[in-house]
């Protein structure tokens, strides 16, 4: 899940020239996300390590990063 998130955000900044700050994805996707960290990480732990806001979607079939101004107060 990490490699493919990594990917997601270097395409991301490659083709508009800036990171992105957010990262939308569905519970399962996160509960894969959890299990790439250490067993203690809290969600502000994996946002840290991250640079990215979570935003959790019940429709998100794929994680897909994007930049949202609102993100950027949270996250800057």
């Amino acid at each position: 899940m990490l490699s493919y998130i990594y990917r997601l955000f270097r395409e991301f900044e490659l083709h508009m020239g800036y990171a992105p700050n957010v990262l939308f994805i569905n519970h399962e996707h996160m509960e894969h996300l959890k299990s790439s960290f250490e067993p203690q990480s809290n969600l502000d732990d994996i946002r840290d390590r991250l640079g990215l806001e979570i935003l959790l979607r019940r429709g998100a079939l794929h994680p897909s990063v994007n930049w949202v101004a609102s993100a950027a107060r949270k996250t800057g």
